[in-house]
């Protein structure tokens, strides 16, 4: 009795239900002559608990004219993070690496006020075609 048929039909859904779908129409375009990491917050300011791993963004950097595209868990990602601030907008925090690599912690770049924040609503992130340029 051949059962690959059969097994087929069983696993296939599996992988089909354990998929995860991720929004990646979020482009962060880096036009200054430094060398930036960014990162998302449901906040107006940013605070610790968004921002505890320096490691992520040594590896996330965002060159100069490069762009970066991070992904968003879900179907529609971007927009529930929107949904979910507190402001309805996509508040993006940019922090200069060489600031990091001198004070070597997220937590003393926000205390110094070492970052900015770009916020955007959907309505603006839907006509730059979810691009936001940094200058």
């Amino acid at each position: 009795m051949n059962l690959r048929p059969l097994l087929t039909l069983t696993i296939a859904p599996l992988f089909l239900l354990g998929c995860d779908y991720y929004d990646g129409r979020l482009k962060i375009v880096n036009k200054t002559p430094q060398v930036l990491a960014a990162e998302v917050c449901p906040d107006t300011l940013p605070r610790s608990s968004c921002f505890n791993h320096p490691a992520f963004y040594q590896q996330a950097r965002i060159r100069p004219d490069s762009t970066y595209s991070p992904l968003m868990p879900e179907a529609n990602g971007w927009e529930k993070a929107i949904f979910r601030s507190q402001n309805n907008q996509l508040n993006l925090f940019v922090f200069r690496l060489d600031s990091l690599d001198k004070y070597q912690s997220i937590d003393t770049l926000i205390a110094r006020k070492m970052y900015r924040r770009l916020s955007r609503s959907k309505q603006q992130l839907i006509n730059d075609n979810w691009r936001i340029t940094i200058q």
